[in-house]
């Protein structure tokens, strides 16, 4: 009988020992969630639903590294995106395709994201929350155009940056989305009947779809019974230079 009570009491004892353990842990794993996502700040946040809201999976831009690395691993290269895949990246200055993977940690909007939000939090490539980030956004579409990283600020040549130019969303079939509305909104009324009607149409068409798209420049040209019926120019060929 004796035996048979000490272990009745051994039992309830590890039952109350569960008891105690277990909510502990859950309160423990629930802490630290709550602990990194309170480490992103709500700017990347409210970036990053902007940016989801675009639903875009088809675009190219400009990214170029700033970091202390060999020229080719800098760029700046044209990246392709389609279906939320980087399918195309090659050098600005060569045209030529990049190897061995150098961009593969940022050839995506998403991964850009992805790279801010581990670096706030300490995740993966960063073995600690990053002692300085510097973001830009894009006002109009979220994704981070300008970006600085600095891990240590007591370890010279280790920060990283991104920058990205040129941003174009695309259409799945590779052309681009302004293209796209343009034709569509043709096509669903009575086109411009003279190269006046068509230019009215087209300024405020292009003026609207520009803007939302962060389109810094367009030229259009169109064709009519075998010869040329409209053509003009729209924003800046070289924006940093404000040249139409």
């Amino acid at each position: 009988m004796y035996t048979n009570n000490k272990n009745s009491n051994s039992s309830r004892s590890w039952k109350r020992l569960a008891g105690f353990v277990l909510p502990a842990i859950l309160l423990f794993t629930s802490l630290a969630t709550v602990s990194c996502r309170s480490l992103v700040p709500q700017e990347l946040t409210t970036n990053e639903k902007l940016w989801n809201a675009q639903s875009l999976k088809d675009y190219d831009f400009t990214l170029e590294r700033q970091a202390f690395a060999p020229e080719d691993w800098r760029g700046p290269v044209n990246i392709q995106v389609r279906n939320g895949e980087a399918v195309a990246v090659a050098y600005v200055s060569t045209g030529a395709a990049v190897t061995e993977g150098k961009f593969d940690n940022a050839n995506t909007i998403e991964k850009l994201f992805t790279m801010l939000e581990d670096a706030y939090a300490g995740n993966n490539e960063f073995q600690h929350r990053a002692d300085r980030i510097d973001v830009t956004y894009n006002s109009q579409m979220g994704y981070p155009e300008d970006l600085y990283i600095d891990v240590s600020q007591k370890i010279a040549d280790e920060e990283q940056g991104y920058s990205v130019n040129n941003f174009v969303a695309r259409s799945a079939s590779g052309t681009a989305v302004l293209q796209d509305r343009i034709v569509a909104t043709a096509l669903s009324q009575q086109g411009p009947q003279d190269p006046v009607e068509m230019e009215a149409f087209l300024d405020d068409l292009l003026q609207r779809e520009m803007e939302e798209q962060h389109i810094a420049g367009a030229a259009v040209a169109i064709v009519k019974d075998g010869g040329l019926f409209f053509a003009k120019g729209y924003g800046y060929a070289n924006l940093e230079k404000s040249i139409p």
